[in-house]
């Protein structure tokens, strides 16, 4: 429990809340107040633009500041290295010194390298040589797996013949069951969890199982631990120095909060290794914050059930909503909630900031067939003459036949032309996650849905309603990153 009074203890979280997004403490939200003062589990689910890191930063200042929680005892864990450097700025900011902020698979090598040294090497870095290694064994357990009769049936998947396109059959179905495996193993299937009965889910998810299980089996043999199999080892070996009562020191120890940011990507091996250090360290007080309709990493293997049903993950969680979007004009927030609406998602809408006004959607149609001159010019006679930054956003790295960088350096060559010069980027709706813009162009090709070959092939594993609702998230995400215009752009 907290040493301040419940009243005290929310008057200084306002206090601090308010300096930190420099409002009147009356215009900060009853549930970013309550996620503050909560001692507990909390899962924060914050909208787009509503400032979910930055409420992650004005705990961990509020837990230092006005309750005195010592920040060594505090951990912050994130998916990747962008995040991890966006809260220690965040939080140097806030002048807060001492906590220890990792990504997952940073905090997984430190466990793995205090528990067996040099014998298991973590690799991440795929151009390496390990990395190079990793990949081969990979592919070996591809070749032990796919036959004839795997092709056969991906073709009859595909609806179309083996016999008559062989070579593309052949490289869509093995690429498909190289996803199928790595979307088992982000979920933690593998050696330490087997699939039950997978031929019962049909043959991509047998085979997945199988080519998994080859593959783990040889990088255990090499002494290798690519980034599912740290988090693997690094769970393990809390669990069996738990068994043991035999405790090796390492930066699982000495813990009493975990904090994890976008929340909506975990899966089983990111939590088992967050219970595993709860039991550790005698129990933790885990504190989400993350956004369902920015869920965009199922492909990865996300599992949005650590969301959606918190309860059966946590430990009798405070659940609390962050709607207000700080970021974008009013038009932008709704249309970002139609958009989920549309998909049949509606729960919890953002809300925009009257400071934002309205901001402005706009639609026009170019098409990608055109020439890509005539096209660039086209989207460059859209740009705002205010917009100091503006993005070209796509679902993938081509629009129709077209690049999008190519398509980006004509677009800023017309507007060099025209005497301007914003700061402009293409970017993919999965690259644009985190990021802002004045402007957004988001070019809509027909892709979302994407339409994939390898797509009726994964439908055993993930369902067509999965699939559907992550390109609408894909969708809504490129379009809030704009905070004053979005153009959407048929192509």
């Amino acid at each position: 429990m907290f040493p301040l009074s419940p009243d005290d203890a929310r008057k200084a979280a306002t206090k601090r809340a308010a300096a930190v997004l420099s409002i009147p403490e009356a215009q900060v939200e009853d549930d970013l107040i309550e996620f503050l003062v909560t001692d507990g589990d909390a899962l924060l689910r914050a909208r787009a633009g509503s400032g979910n890191t930055t409420a992650l930063t004005i705990k961990a200042a509020f837990l230092v500041r006005d309750v005195g929680v010592s920040p060594e005892q505090i951990m912050m864990l994130t998916f990747n290295n962008a995040a991890a450097r966006s809260l220690e700025t965040r939080l140097s900011q806030a002048g807060i010194d001492g906590v220890r902020v990792r990504t997952f698979h940073a905090l997984g090598q430190r466990i793995v390298k205090a528990h067996f040294g040099p014998a298991r090497r973590a690799v991440f870095d795929e151009k390496s040589e390990d990395g190079q290694a990793v990949a081969q064994l990979m592919q070996d357990a591809l070749d032990e797996v796919v036959n004839e009769k795997f092709y056969w049936w991906a073709a009859s998947r595909m609806r179309t013949r083996y016999d008559k396109r062989k070579d593309y059959v052949t490289s869509v179905a093995r690429d498909a069951l190289l996803s199928a495996a790595n979307f088992l193993r982000a979920r933690g299937y593998g050696m330490q969890k087997k699939f039950e009965n997978a031929w019962d889910e049909g043959p991509i998810v047998a085979n997945a199982m199988k080519t998994a299980l080859g593959f783990e089996i040889s990088m255990k043999e090499a002494g290798l631990l690519d980034g599912p199999s740290v988090l693997q080892a690094a769970s393990w070996t809390l669990e069996r120095e738990l068994e043991k009562g035999t405790m090796r020191p390492s930066d699982a120890h000495d813990v009493n909060w975990v904090f994890i940011d976008e929340f909506q990507d975990v899966s089983f091996p990111y939590m088992r290794l967050v219970n595993a250090m709860r039991e550790l360290n005698g129990g933790l007080n885990i504190q989400g914050v993350g956004d369902d309709f920015q869920a965009i990493n199922g492909f990865a293997g996300a599992d949005l059930d650590h969301f959606s049903n918190a309860a059966a993950h946590l430990e009798d969680p405070t659940l609390l909503n962050l709607l207000k979007n700080r970021r974008s004009g009013s038009d932008i927030v709704a249309w970002g909630n139609a958009v989920m609406a549309e998909a049949g998602h509606t729960d919890a809408p953002a809300v925009p900031d009257p400071a934002n006004g309205a901001g402005e959607v706009r639609t026009a149609k170019v098409s990608a067939d055109r020439d890509l001159r005539f096209i660039a010019q086209r989207l460059a006679d859209r740009v705002d003459a205010e917009a100091g930054s503006v993005a070209l956003i796509a679902r993938k790295w081509k629009v129709g036949d077209h690049k999008l960088p190519q398509i980006c350096k004509l677009v800023r060559e017309a507007l060099k032309d025209q005497g301007r010069t914003p700061a402009l980027t293409a970017i993919t709706a999965h690259g644009a996650k985190g990021l802002e813009y004045d402007q957004v162009l988001l070019l809509d090709d027909g892709s979302f849905p994407i339409q994939h070959p390898s797509r009726p092939i994964l439908e055993a594993l993930i369902p067509e309603a999965d699939f559907l609702r992550e390109e609408a998230c894909l969708k809504h995400v490129a379009g809030t990153r704009a905070r004053k215009i979005l153009d959407v752009i048929s192509m």
